[in-house]
């Protein structure tokens, strides 16, 4: 069953991105939009909240380096610092490029990894001895190819530079969220 999950979200990402090639953003957005909540979005005049995140999504924020600074979880970091917010950002264990950089043993025992240039792309690190690195590894690799903008209609994040950051364990359980 597991392979068959796996085979089907391969081949829905598949769609997705060639979908999104052959169309327009807006059209995918529209579609996604009624699929996931049921009514036809007003991108002309837009009401609810949905409907307003759509607009700022296809025509603000893809061609505004602030959106797409603030989307990438790397260089957030330098915006929050800038404006005196700095002593709430969670402590940095690294950055790297390259998934074959990361030097897993001067990792702490605990940590949260995140891609910079998506949502969703986490591992969280509860205990690094149980931590299979190989798997983690292969993850992160596919992770870093993926262009996240076209996934999902936000094209925004297709202009962020693909980075994994380290951060400070702060909690919680799993060792994938």
């Amino acid at each position: 069953m597991t392979a068959n999950r796996g085979l089907f979200y391969k081949f829905r990402r598949w769609g997705q991105v060639k979908a999104y090639q052959l169309t327009t953003p807006e059209f995918m957005s529209r579609l996604y939009f009624r699929i996931l909540l049921g009514y036809k979005m007003n991108l002309k005049n837009p009401r609810t909240f949905n409907e307003k995140m759509q607009w700022l999504k296809l025509y603000e924020w893809p061609d505004n380096p602030l959106a797409v600074q603030c989307a990438d979880k790397y260089a957030v970091r330098k915006y929050i610092e800038e404006h005196g917010c700095g002593k709430y950002l969670v402590d940095l264990v690294g950055v790297w490029e390259d998934v074959d950089d990361i030097d897993w043993g001067k990792l702490p025992e605990q940590f949260a990894m995140k891609c910079t240039h998506g949502c969703g792309y986490n591992i969280i690190c509860d205990s690094k001895k149980r931590l299979d690195i190989k798997k983690t590894i292969k993850c992160l690799k596919k992770w870093m190819k993926e262009d996240f903008g076209k996934y999902n209609v936000e094209p925004h994040y297709s202009k962020i530079k693909p980075r994994i950051i380290c951060e400070k364990f702060l909690g919680g359980g799993g060792r994938f969220s």
